[in-house]
């Protein structure tokens, strides 16, 4: 069978090789100008080289491979090992015209066949795939399965809150870092960084009541009541308005960042409450407990982050471009690395709970 594309150990190796030749005659040429590093100085610079080096690949393979899903060509490869698995582990010829999937979970497959033997099982012209609670919980409600709803909505805050509640100690965190990055070029200064990144973390702050919201808000929509949620907004455009009004003299446009987290926690309490007094939905003692360990894990992770980037800062005082963004990744990488961690050993997140279900919902199809 013809080899395609290249022979990845030998570039990786003719690559390694052509940067220690380029390493020796740099060293050499110093040497010769009388510029010496010294031996502590150099076997410390290597370490912390190497040390970004692969962290930098860690993120790399974090992010790349998720992305790469999204990617047609990745796409028709995964579909090609689809059909293939499927002939040899079941025995059935397995045959799938194209296979898409688009953000963040909508997966659709077009001209699926499926046979055995010369028998047709399935013929489905597209088959289409995607994660929606309003459908699921106006389900559930109109067949009377008040406590597989309830269930539903569980594990929409839960997932919620996983997502948010974090990002937002990150943003908080990693705001004054973000903000130089993206933006302290040319006429925008230090100074404009800093208070762009405080108007940033009071955003922040109000990001997981918001999510909780978009989570709560399918309830009363699955219910056909779609009065309840336009009056909440009412209250909660008069309350960012009346704060807007009163924190924008003394905190500027910090002032306004807070009126709208403000209104956000306005919101959220709303909602709460008017499901818990419909009695439509309550937190549960589960759920409190799940809630609890998802601020506990976050706590550690901000704790974390916070002490990994004051130690990169000291070690690292340069304002280099390409420090920041490996400092920015190193600092995410651990932070992601340690509340996936909390969370598996907290029982928040179960994998295997997750794949049962998946196979559970299969078999009822």
């Amino acid at each position: 069978m013809p080899r395609i594309g290249p022979n990845v150990p030998e570039s990786l190796w003719a690559g390694t090789g052509i940067f220690v030749t380029c390493d020796r005659f740099r060293r050499a040429v110093s040497e010769r100008r009388g510029f010496r590093t010294p031996p502590r100085k150099m076997h410390r610079r290597k370490i912390v080289k190497y040390t970004l080096r692969t962290l930098l690949g860690l993120v790399a393979a974090l992010v790349l491979i998720p992305a790469s899903l999204y990617i047609p060509a990745v796409q028709d490869f995964v579909r090609i090992r689809a059909e293939r698995s499927v002939a040899r582990s079941l025995g059935m010829e397995l045959s799938i015209g194209r296979i898409r999937l688009a953000f963040p979970l909508r997966l659709s497959a077009d001209d699926v066949l499926l046979r055995q033997r010369g028998d047709t099982l399935v013929r489905c012209g597209r088959l289409s795939l995607a994660v929606a609670l309003l459908p699921l919980l106006s389900r559930k409600l109109k067949a009377g399965e008040i406590r597989e709803a309830a269930a539903v909505q569980d594990k929409a805050v839960i997932y919620g809150l996983m997502m948010s509640l974090p990002a937002a100690v990150l943003f908080v965190c990693l705001a004054d870092s973000l903000i130089e990055l993206l933006f302290e070029h040319g006429r925008f200064t230090a100074s404009d960084t800093y208070k762009t990144a405080l108007a940033l973390k009071a955003y922040a702050v109000g990001l997981p009541c918001y999510v909780m919201v978009k989570a709560l808000m399918p309830n009363f929509f699955a219910r056909g009541d779609t009065t309840t949620p336009v009056k909440y907004s009412f209250v909660v455009f008069l309350t960012n308005l009346a704060l807007n009004l009163l924190l924008m003299k003394p905190f500027g446009h910090v002032g306004i960042a807070a009126a709208t987290s403000a209104a956000a926690f306005v919101s959220l309490y709303q909602y709460v409450r008017g499901l818990k007094k419909r009695g439509f939905w309550s937190f549960s003692a589960e759920l409190k407990r799940k809630i609890f360990d998802i601020f506990l894990c976050t706590f550690v992770m901000g704790i974390l982050v916070y002490g990994t980037q004051a130690a990169l800062n000291r070690c690292f005082p340069t304002p280099h471009i390409g420090i920041l963004i490996l400092k920015l990744a190193a600092i995410g990488t651990i932070g992601l690395a340690t509340f996936l961690i909390g969370a598996k050993i907290r029982g928040i997140l179960d994998i295997t709970a997750i794949a049962k279900n998946l196979v559970l919902r299969r078999k009822k199809a």
